[in-house]
């Protein structure tokens, strides 16, 4: 975020002075209080571009295994013209490579969910995810599984991903190594 910033007044102070030696070339006919006018509305115009192409920038990075299950795109007001085009700050995605899927349950899928947001530190949440029930239930760090594979004494919630997410989560084969 401090790199942001900072780009945003370099826009400024370069706008800024090109503005100021296209008045001192042009014999200085150009208005001087186009200068601040202008390093404003460069500053203006990068982060708006900024807040616009981040989620573009943001699934142009990811390696191929992570899938974008959903997007949302928000309205502000202390951003307005976010009414007129609403602009994508958040996604949910999903990483593909590090799914693990029971042998003797095959309906019971561990899948890895991480959660991006403009701004903010990006969080990651692994889950049990129960295909023939539509439920899952967090992966917690000292989680005791029964000998059949299962975890026990887990809180199931309802969880509808929705139909893209559960056929990526439900038809995928084990792609992570085994724990040993």
């Amino acid at each position: 975020m401090i790199y942001h910033l900072l780009i945003t007044i370099l826009v400024g102070i370069a706008v800024a002075g090109g503005v100021m030696l296209a008045r001192q070339l042009s014999g200085h006919r150009v208005a001087m209080y186009l200068v601040p006018l202008a390093a404003g509305l460069a500053m203006l115009t990068y982060n708006v571009w900024h807040e616009y192409t981040w989620f573009d920038r943001t699934v142009a990075r990811l390696p191929k295994s992570i899938e974008v299950l959903k997007s949302d795109a928000s309205a502000s007001l202390f951003r307005p013209w976010t009414y007129v085009v609403p602009n994508t700050s958040r996604v949910l995605l999903l990483d593909t490579s590090r799914t693990l899927r029971s042998v003797a349950t095959p309906d019971l899928v561990i899948v890895d969910f991480v959660e991006a947001e403009r701004l903010k530190p990006t969080q990651k949440r692994r889950l049990f995810y129960d295909c023939a029930s539509k439920r899952a239930s967090d992966i917690l760090p000292n989680a005791i599984f029964n000998a059949d594979g299962l975890p026990a004494e887990v809180a199931w919630h309802p969880l509808d991903p929705g139909p893209r997410a559960l056929r990526l989560i439900c038809n995928m084969p084990n792609s992570a190594a085994p724990a040993r």
